[in-house]
């Protein structure tokens, strides 16, 4: 019972939404049910884990804070705006109820959905998680193509002889900032990505069979890709790491220049 069937259905109604669960439909990703208010979980058979978190994790994940063991036979009410996930035995089963966060109704077909706001909301959403993306994409390209220059010119000048220290040490300290500053874009633009994607998972939470929409699938995938040494590998890695990569370069770069700056103004002095 509830808005994921259409209005001309018996069970249709925009007050509160009803739905048994079982183990094949338990949601394993993060979600904060912001937009649902209060939810009441029983479970009818086996036992369900309400594993609550925080946020402020790594890459805009929750930590994990606490874990909840409900029997069969037993019930929870869990707040809006608390971080949880579940996980459960394989033979549990249940019932939830939880009002729907807006008036949206949704059919039993997933790729059916009506509700102006919701729609365009989550629309909303998807093109600024992309058009957000094309950002950091960018930024990769053009600021690892002038870092790529300013490290191959400095590398022509220290070839030469006699070297220009002065102009070494400009082109490294060049570098340097301009690396601190693709670091910190970087970091606003991954930032930005996070958002509207939390947000439009939010969305894609209201619907029936939300773990089957593209958010929500992109999150359960992720969590199945193998980590290295505890650690998912994310684009963030990337579009953050390189900059800093470069960082370390140019630190290099310009403390070799400033060298060759004092073994001249030292071959000056003596001269």
């Amino acid at each position: 019972m509830g808005p994921f069937y259409t209005p001309q259905e018996l069970a249709f109604t925009s007050d509160f939404e009803v739905k048994e669960w079982g183990a094949a439909g338990v949601r394993s990703t993060w979600d904060d049910h912001a937009l649902s208010g209060p939810e009441y979980i029983s479970v009818t058979c086996g036992q369900l884990t309400v594993v609550g978190g925080e946020a402020g994790g790594k890459n805009g994940t929750p930590v994990e804070t606490m874990r909840v063991d409900i029997p069969a036979g037993s019930s929870v009410v869990l707040r809006p705006g608390f971080w949880r996930r579940f996980e459960c035995t394989p033979d549990a089963t249940g019932v939830s109820v939880r009002r729907p966060p807006t008036t949206v109704t949704a059919s039993r077909d997933v790729g059916e959905v009506n509700g102006p706001d919701l729609d365009g909301r989550y629309q909303a959403f998807t093109e600024h998680w992309k058009h957000t993306d094309q950002i950091r994409q960018m930024l990769l390209y053009n600021f690892l193509m002038a870092s790529t220059i300013l490290v191959a010119a400095w590398g022509v000048l220290y070839s030469q002889s006699p070297k220009p220290s002065l102009l070494l040490t400009a082109l490294a300290g060049l570098g340097f900032v301009l690396s601190l500053l693709w670091f910190v874009v970087a970091r606003r633009a991954t930032g930005y990505y996070d958002m509207y994607e939390t947000n439009a998972r939010r969305t894609e939470s209201v619907l029936r069979d939300s773990q089957h929409w593209p958010f929500h699938a992109r999150a359960t995938f992720r969590d199945q890709v193998p980590r290295v040494f505890g650690q998912e590998i994310r684009a963030a890695l990337i579009t953050s790491g390189v900059p800093l990569l470069f960082v370390v370069l140019f630190v290099f770069l310009l403390v070799t220049a400033a060298f060759e700056l004092c073994h001249a103004a030292n071959a000056l002095g003596r001269g």
